[in-house]
């Protein structure tokens, strides 16, 4: 549910308010979540047998995927953060 969550999340903010992408990254580490969640989940379905080499690695790689995408929007998120609470001036003295 946390990939759908996000990515509809994210989907809704690009297409009403596509200036307010800062508010979009949180939902996009959620929708990342739930993507290498569901991933880890199939490669290891106790009780089955592994899936094709093909399968594994597809899945392998939309894990690596999106933990890239998960650490990009966080990281992204942080320093939004940052910059709405601080604004664009450094320094002691604010310049």
């Amino acid at each position: 549910m946390w990939a759908i969550g996000g990515a509809l999340d994210v989907l809704g903010i690009a297409l009403v308010r596509p200036g307010w992408w800062l508010a979009a990254m949180p939902f996009a580490c959620f929708a990342s979540i739930g993507v290498w969640g569901l991933a880890s989940q199939r490669l290891l379905v106790p009780g089955t047998s592994l899936p094709s080499p093909r399968r594994q690695r597809l899945l392998r790689v939309a894990k690596i995927a999106a933990t890239t995408v998960g650490t990009i929007a966080a990281v992204a998120t942080f320093f939004g953060a940052l910059w709405l609470v601080f604004g664009t001036r450094w320094g002691p003295s604010g310049g």
